[in-house]
C-alpha cells in the first residue's frame, strides 16, 4: 500500500503533534484508570461499550496522525512576502462583485478548518488561486461562480534562515 505525502505547516506540525500527545495521555488513562472501575460483564454494560467506543476512536485517530507525521513534508518558505499564492500561503481576496475582502490560508488535507479559513488546496477557490500573484484577477465557477482580486499574499509560517 502506498502512502500519501502530507503538505503541513509549521503550525499544522504543531498541534498534529499536540493532538497526538493528547490523545497518547487519555488513551493511557482510559486504560490504566477506567478500565478498572467497568463491570466485569461487559455484554450487559452500557458503560463499557461507551468506553470501548471512546477507546477505539482515539486508537483510530492516533494511527491516522502517526500516518500523517511519517508521511509530512513541512512547507518551508524562505520570505514572509511573496507575490506567488503557494501551499501554506495566507491570502487576501476581494469579492469584485460583493466588495467583500476574505483572508484564507491553501493547506493540504490534515489542517482544513473553513471554520478558520483554512481552506483545501484542491477546492474549487483553493486550487483557482494556487500559482497566482498578487492584483491578478481570476473567475471561480461552480460552485461560487465569482470573480476574484488578490490583494495580499503572505505566508505566516516561514523559515527566516538564509
Amino acid at each position: 500500500m502506498r502512502n500519501n505525502v502530507f503538505y503541513l505547516t509549521n503550525t499544522g506540525l504543531e498541534k498534529m503533534i499536540k493532538e497526538l500527545d493528547m490523545l497518547e495521555a487519555k488513551k493511557e488513562y482510559k486504560l490504566k484508570h477506567e478500565f478498572s472501575i467497568l463491570n466485569r460483564n461487559k455484554k450487559l454494560d452500557p458503560d463499557y461499550v461507551v468506553w470501548s467506543d471512546e477507546l477505539s476512536f482515539i486508537k483510530r485517530r492516533i494511527n491516522e496522525i502517526r500516518n500523517i507525521l511519517q508521511n509530512a513534508l513541512l512547507i518551508v518558505h524562505r520570505t514572509k512576502n511573496s507575490e506567488v499564492v503557494e501551499l501554506g500561503a495566507k491570502v487576501t481576496l476581494l469579492d469584485e462583485k460583493s466588495k467583500e475582502e476574505i483572508t484564507l490560508s491553501i493547506v493540504d488535507s490534515p489542517e482544513i478548518n473553513p471554520a478558520e479559513g483554512m481552506i483545501s488546496k484542491n477546492s474549487p477557490l483553493g486550487s483557482a488561486v494556487l500559482g497566482r500573484r498578487m492584483n491578478e484577477r481570476f473567475f471561480v465557477g461552480r460552485p461560487v461562480n465569482k470573480n476574484y482580486l488578490i490583494k495580499n499574499v503572505t505566508y505566516e509560517d516561514f523559515d527566516n534562515r538564509r
